[in-house]
């Protein structure tokens, strides 16, 4: 190809073949770049996903790389394949949320959701597994999570507790990243680490490791969040289970910034259950889920902001009188949030993919043909555990969370994927 830029050799074409059905050829090194820039993208998209306030630039990197995409695929120069055993699972809780759209309280702030909180992620799932396939880049897009996280709370934590001042028993969190998603990109991030840790040979990037998962578990342990505490501790041993010396390891930094840090006593065996916040948002939303049991009331996030919707007073008979004046905006929690906003049905579909997630994570583990992908298998299984039980205490469908959720699952599916090429091969 004389001329080596992608948007020259573009150029060249006249643009209304497309329209009349006349063959673009494209060489293959002219694909090639197309595909990395596809990858480059996709990691840039990763990589700011911590960041708030950065939609726009989020935007591009999510609707480039599919431009490209369905402009390969038209010229039948991609092989873009979605097949999975996630397929089936997520095509039904997709049509579910699209049929519970039409009956929903309010149609359009259910199909705005159902776009921008299903289809948008499912569309980045697809994306993930066709160009992000191959264990070079698995561990290349975990390094670009790790570092993101790493840079993002470093400065976080100067910015909150030096610049603004406050003090060590404030707790960590800000308007525009609250302190109740705070622990899900850190605690991702840490069994990303360890289990990146694991394999590497270089002293550096060791270090870098280690001191990432010191710094990230002291921002987690600052949110004082008592999801949070529960869901690293839990995580944290499955993926440290079969290397002592790292399990050891972690325990004594635990201890150590969980001596130091305050906040222990949100974490006490006689408090860790003890609020009325969360106790009066559960009986809100079962006495929902009493009027609508079946289809729930529609797969908008935010239909309950609308008081014309969502009556508090209506429901106050059957409430105990000190958690009635709980003022509730959402479900605190995901498998609430589901079955208030989809219905049991709902709920029980979405429950298929978990379940689809773990028998192929059990799989990786069992058959899996070297330990780079056992390994894998296990810090799959974690960061599954990690996501369902920080669910159970905070609300989750949110972007920031839609993504690393998405990412799990597309993880998932190209270990998957790796290890069943090994067997037939």
């Amino acid at each position: 190809m004389d001329k080596p830029h992608i948007i020259q050799e573009i150029r060249k074409r006249n643009v209304s073949d497309i329209f009349n059905n006349k063959t673009i050829e494209l060489d293959s090194k002219t694909v090639t770049r197309l595909k990395k820039i596809i990858s480059c993208c996709l990691m840039l998209f990763l990589f700011l996903n911590i960041f708030p306030r950065v939609n726009f630039i989020k935007d591009i990197f999510f609707y480039l790389p599919l431009a490209i995409t369905l402009f390969l695929i038209y010229l039948k120069k991609l092989d873009f394949s979605i097949k999975s055993p996630l397929l089936l699972p997520i095509i039904m809780f997709t049509v579910w949320a699209f049929l519970i759209s039409i009956f929903a309280h309010n149609v359009f702030e259910s199909f705005h959701s159902f776009y921008s909180h299903l289809v948008r992620y499912i569309i980045f799932y697809c994306l993930f597994i066709n160009f992000l396939d191959t264990k070079s880049k698995i561990i290349t897009l975990s390094w670009v999570i790790v570092l993101s996280t790493i840079i993002f709370f470093a400065g976080a934590l100067i910015y909150y507790y030096i610049t603004l001042q406050n003090p060590l028993s404030s707790r960590f969190g800000f308007s525009y990243f609250s302190i109740n998603i705070i622990s899900f990109g850190t605690i991702f991030s840490i069994l990303l680490s360890f289990q990146l840790l694991s394999t590497e040979q270089f002293f550096f990037r060791k270090s870098i490791l280690i001191t990432g998962i010191i710094l990230l578990v002291a921002a987690t342990l600052l949110t004082q969040s008592r999801g949070a505490f529960i869901s690293l501790v839990i995580s944290t041993l499955i993926i440290l289970a079969r290397n002592k010396f790292f399990l050891i390891s972690f325990i004594v930094i635990l201890v150590a910034l969980t001596s130091i840090l305050p906040g222990k006593n949100r974490i006490s065996p006689d408090k860790i259950f003890d609020d009325n916040a969360r106790i009066g948002i559960l009986y809100y939303s079962l006495e929902i889920v009493k009027d609508y049991p079946v289809m729930g009331t529609g797969f908008s996030i935010d239909v309950f902001k609308n008081k014309k919707i969502m009556n508090q007073e209506k429901y106050w008979e059957n409430i105990p009188e000190q958690y009635r004046s709980v003022n509730f905006i959402l479900p605190h929690s995901m498998p609430l949030s589901l079955l208030v906003r989809t219905g049991i049905i709902g709920l029980i579909l979405f429950s298929f993919i978990f379940i689809t997630l773990f028998r192929m994570c059990f799989k990786i583990i069992q058959s899996g043909k070297n330990e780079f992908l056992k390994g894998w298998g296990w810090c799959l299984v974690a960061t599954l555990v990690m996501f369902i039980i920080s669910g159970l205490f905070e609300p989750v469908f949110i972007h920031s969370l839609d993504t690393i959720f998405y990412t799990i699952c597309a993880m998932i599916t190209i270990i998957w994927k790796i290890n069943e090429k090994a067997d037939s091969s």
